[in-house]
């Protein structure tokens, strides 16, 4: 699955688009399939890569707008494994025309996200502004990379930058971070670029890459010819640079902090907090409802629609009052809990949710998820079972081990996996509530499936109760109960416990000896007993 970085700064002319051209081009000749994507109306990266934007009949606005297909707007460049996304002459009026379309800063981001399958890395070359192009593009990117020419204006500028990167994160993309800084433009003979150098250097660290893009004819001459500097003079200061950035994740270099500040006004007085810039600090944040997909690992999978309607009432008044759960995805995000709320949300008309973002692996997911509907008592025995199945399978443990990570009693955890023996069909009644757990747990303790078979049709036709199935399979099999079991835990006792356990999410022991009996409820803190109260109400 390939990175889509943007390339950006909202200040022209510091070597945004020769380093989108060239690093794209280096990356390609690292072996890398590499697709640069022309966000900017200007299409030099077009006419950089030797593409003619007059006569290209269809490019990115086209494919934003969902009239050109990948194939048609995708162009072989001569350098191999480097393809590209050109600007046709339509794209000039883009932010105008596409002012009132719904959702369009999420417009780039639902075009590229399938094309990373087929790229290791995608760059997405921004316009020289703060406006729909590049917003666009940073909803869509992994990741920034922030070219910087070496003059004191360019720091100026990339305060800016800065804020609106911050605003993105908060608002439309939680998950950007800065891939890093790139120094451009540098002449070491000129005191101001080695001064701002070192001033960008100390004030975010390990941020910015150790290497440094020269001043080089060559570089500015190759656009000109409509080639990458690599196929217009590889031998240059210039192209060496680039292709020394070919590894863009992983070569950042080790900074040297200099105590010398030889700048009138530098960077702490323009952007005080530079160096939170790349922090996860969005853990809680207003999440687009259609950036977020279902966990497919998501132990409940019947929703009844007249909740969901209730729910969907109720959020139109009120709003998601409890957060979703969600983790990253490669296209967005993955509910972990509260996929009943995302439903109503979307049947609401919200186009909006609350989520807590959590780093989980799938595993990790499931657990969260069976925790959160136990609690909520919103899974059939089945269900329940079923996720308590493929947690011992992905995590290799045993029932004890299991039980004990849900809080659980053991004996809940092995009456429950019984229930995945029955035929599909007594399954089935369970779920839909033809048959009681008690039935199903009597039914599972039959090896016959013939007489299970008998004995439901008894159940749904005669409607005997848990009492009656258990001493009719008594009697079919002869069986005399000791005075433990006819005293405390035969089946219809167990099964209420079990379901006592279930409802009030807790240990429960029932008692009973002769006609009387005593039902044992455990509370293990203050606040569990206020729970307990207030469920028992």
């Amino acid at each position: 699955m390939g990175s889509i970085i943007a390339v950006a700064n909202q200040k022209g002319g510091v070597g945004k688009t020769t380093t989108a051209i060239n690093l794209a081009a280096s990356l390609a000749a690292a072996e890398k399939k590499a697709l640069l994507v022309d966000c900017d109306p200007q299409g030099n990266a077009t006419t950089g890569l030797g593409i003619d934007r007059n006569t290209l009949e269809k490019g990115l606005y086209e494919f934003l707008l969902e009239s050109a297909t990948e194939e048609e707007v995708l162009v072989e460049t001569a350098l191999p494994g480097l393809s590209a996304i050109g600007t046709s002459p339509g794209m000039i009026g883009a932010e105008v025309e596409m002012a009132r379309v719904e959702n369009r800063e999420y417009l780039l981001r639902r075009r590229m996200v399938p094309l990373k399958t087929r790229y290791d890395y995608l760059l997405l070359d921004c316009p020289p502004s703060l406006g729909f192009l590049t917003v666009n593009a940073l909803v869509a990117a992994d990741a920034i990379l922030v070219p910087l020419q070496c003059e004191y204006y360019a720091l100026e500028g990339l305060s800016q930058l800065l804020k609106t990167i911050k605003a993105v994160k908060r608002a439309l993309n939680p998950t950007l971070r800065l891939a890093g800084i790139l120094l451009t433009m540098y002449d070491g003979r000129n005191n101001l670029s080695r001064q701002v150098a070192e001033e960008v250097r100390i004030h975010f660290k390990r941020g910015v890459f150790k290497t440094v893009i020269p001043r080089n004819v060559r570089l500015s001459e190759a656009p000109s010819h409509g080639k990458p500097v690599l196929l217009y003079d590889i031998r240059s200061r210039g192209a060496q640079s680039y292709l020394s950035r070919k590894r863009i994740h992983h070569q950042r270099g080790k900074i040297e902090m200099g105590e010398r500040r030889a700048l009138g006004k530098g960077l702490s007085a323009l952007i005080p907090d530079a160096n939170h810039l790349d922090e996860t600090e969005n853990r809680f944040f207003q999440c687009p409802i259609e950036a977020i997909v279902p966990n497919p690992l998501q132990p409940r999978q019947n929703f009844r629609p007249d909740e969901l309607r209730e729910m969907a009432n109720s959020i139109r008044e009120q709003g998601v009052v409890t957060p979703l759960l969600v983790s990253r995805s490669e296209t967005g995000y993955q509910l972990i809990a509260g996929e009943r709320r995302w439903r109503a949300a979307q049947m609401a008309g919200l186009d909006r949710v609350p989520v807590v973002l959590r780093d989980a692996t799938p595993t990790e997911s499931l657990e969260l998820a069976l925790i959160e509907n136990i609690h909520r008592m919103d899974l059939n025995p089945i269900e329940e079972a079923l996720a308590y199945r493929r947690l011992l399978e992905d995590q290799d443990a045993t029932q004890e081990t299991l039980a004990r990570r849900l809080g659980k009693e053991r004996s809940t955890v092995t009456n429950l996996l019984r229930l995945l023996k029955l035929p599909v069909q007594i399954q089935q009644d369970l779920i839909d509530g033809r048959i009681a757990m008690g039935h199903a747990r009597v039914l599972a303790g039959v090896r016959n499936a013939g007489e299970q078979q008998a004995l439901r049709k008894r159940i749904l036709k005669e409607g005997i109760s848990v009492r009656q199935l258990e001493r009719l399979v008594q009697r079919r099999h002869g069986q005399k109960r000791s005075k433990k079991e006819n005293s405390e835990h035969d089946f219809y006792y167990q099964s209420i416990e079990e379901d006592l356990k279930r409802a009030l999410g807790t240990k429960v022991a029932v008692k009973k000896k002769g006609r009387e009996g005593r039902i044992e409820i455990y509370f293990y803190s203050d606040g569990e007993f206020e729970r307990l109260l207030e469920r028992l109400g």
